[in-house]
């Protein structure tokens, strides 16, 4: 459903005939995609730090030391009570 304005746009697509309600449609359709291509966009102009949050220095020398042992990176994360896509981030840096 298009989100609605004060029945702006219901008001709208029965004034214009078939083909110009598509086209009106979908004008509105890429508007809301660009929209949601850019979420981030408000949230760093508020200056909130986006993406993982940083791992400690030390946990990130824990982890190397046991996977250069051979442990595997599901038993890393299991033994320090982490994700395993902390360790996995760590390990290909």
């Amino acid at each position: 459903m298009i989100p609605s304005k004060g029945g702006r746009i219901e008001a709208a697509l029965t004034i214009l005939p078939a083909r110009g309600r598509s086209c009106f449609v979908l004008s509105l359709l890429d508007a809301s995609w660009v929209a949601l291509a850019q979420p981030s966009a408000p949230a760093r102009a508020k200056g909130v730090k986006l993406g993982p949050r940083p791992t400690s220095a030390k946990v990130e020398t824990r982890i190397r030391e046991l996977r250069a042992t051979g442990m595997g990176i599901l038993k890393i994360a299991r033994q320090l009570g982490i994700g395993t896509s902390v360790v996995q981030r760590v390990v290909a840096v």
